[in-house]
Parts: structure tokens; sequence; C-alpha cells
């Protein structure tokens, strides 16, 4: 059985972060294991047994430091996964970024205000890529926070990669979200107020395909018939791509119906 698995490497009470996480990589290779590294995490993918027996000799490798390693594994996204893939979560969470968990840690559950992308995936017959969220059971756009030392940019191609399995050519910045329209409550108390980027990605590759902890489904869908659990922020995003002819848009509130797009 093929399996995929991303993987985050966290080192402890040390300032130098680069060599654990080089070694565990170094190690991931060394198994004979397919690996992709990214800004924030990797993905390896090969033989369920090869990946597990990997993942212990790669952790065995840096484990005279003190680490966190977080795996998230599907057998539902091998290397050249069909469009549409369903997975079935374990259970319903939030996943967090190591910055923004440190910071929940100090807070709990009070509001923060957090910066985040959006993207709006377009294919060629103009459907836009939508997951259905584990967190909330609705659907929405591939999005997420960006982390301390990353760009928005970064922030972007890592979400899509982390939730949709897709790797980003070229994004459009369309519109930046703020306010108080922008606040949101998760299923576990956290709360949040958005600062987001919103982008439109045409040119992309790979094929689309959940990671089974954050979304269980990923699909296109037509603009025009987009279904009706949708993250409401998100519809507002998706409302204003409808309307979108090039200019920047600054969002600094709720949308009235109808309402066409700032000159």
């Amino acid at each position: 059985m093929n399996l995929q698995a991303e993987v985050s490497l966290y080192p402890l009470r040390t300032e130098k972060l680069g060599p654990p996480i080089r070694d565990f990589a170094d190690a991931l290779g060394r198994a004979g294991l397919t690996v992709r590294t990214g800004t924030m995490s990797t993905v390896v993918s090969g033989d369920s047994r090869a990946v597990f027996a990997g993942l212990g000799a790669a952790f065995d490798a840096v484990a005279g430091r003190e680490v966190v390693l977080l795996v998230k594994a599907s057998n539902a996204c091998p290397e050249g996964g069909v469009r549409g893939a369903e997975t079935i979560p374990e259970g319903r969470a939030w996943v967090m970024g190591p910055y923004l968990e440190g910071l929940r840690s100090r807070v709990g559950s009070r509001c923060l205000l957090v910066p985040g992308v959006r993207a709006i995936l377009v294919d060629e017959r103009g459907d836009v890529l939508l997951q259905l969220r584990t967190d909330l059971g609705c659907w929405g756009l591939p999005s997420g926070s960006v982390e301390l030392d990353e760009t928005a940019g970064q922030a972007l191609r890592r979400e899509v990669r982390e939730e949709t399995g897709l790797e980003v050519l070229e994004a459009e910045p369309m519109a930046l979200y703020s306010g108080p329209s922008q606040r949101f409550r998760y299923p576990n108390g956290d709360e949040i107020q958005g600062f987001s980027l919103a982008f439109v990605v045409r040119k992309w590759s790979g094929t689309p395909c959940a990671d089974g902890a954050e979304g269980s489904q990923v699909r296109f869908w037509p603009i025009n018939a987009l279904p009706e659990d949708l993250v409401e922020i998100h519809r507002d995003t998706l409302a204003d791509y409808r309307e979108h002819r090039g200019q920047f848009l600054v969002a600094d509130g709720p949308r009235a119906e109808g309402e066409a797009d700032a000159e």
C-alpha cells in the first residue's frame, strides 16, 4: 500500500534549528523515500512499511536532541492520486503552525490578530477549488496563517501544497481583508481576527487531493454554482473574485449584496 506523509520537525531548547532538521531530512532520503521539502514541512511518500520505517530511522537520527515530530499520513493521496479523492479524518481539528501554537499556549483562546493567505485556484474551465473542512464541516478556500520569518507568497505555496497537494506556479494578489468582519471562532473556542491576502492562482501543477487532516475532500466548483455550506468570510472573497477585473481591492468590511468593486 502506498502512503504519503506530511512531516514537521520542531527542535526545542536551541537557537540553531537548521542542523537537526537537515539531519532528519537526510535520514529520510537515505531510507529510499520520495522526499519533497517545503518551507514549513516535508512530504514523504512510498510503500507504507518503508515510510514508517524511514520515519523511525530519521527520528532516531535526531533523538539525541529534544524535538517534537508531527506526522500527518494518508493512503488516499499516493503519487498520481485521483482528482477529487476523499479521505476520512479521525477527528475534526484545527491544525496550527508552530508560531500560532506558541502564542495560544500563552494566551489561551483569546482573540488573536492573525496574518493569513487565501488561494482562489482556478482550472481551465474557470471553476474554483474548494476543500471540505474537517474543523467546520463546510466548504472553504485553501487558506492559513503566515508563519514567523515567512513571506505571504511562501505561506500561499505552503498552504496550497499542504491542503491540496498542488504546487503554485504563479499567483496574482487580488484583495486584502481586515477588520471586525474577519473575526472568526473555531469549534474549540479559539478566536482570531484575520488580516488576509487573497491570491488568484491560475497556473499550478499536480493533482488535487485532500490531506485528510484539515480537509476531507477537494473538488472544483463552478463559480456560479458554489455549495451553500461555505465559510462565510470565504463567500465574500469568492463574490469579490466574480467581480474582479484586475484592480487590487482593500476590503474593510462586509460587502452588501450586489455591491460593485470600489473604483
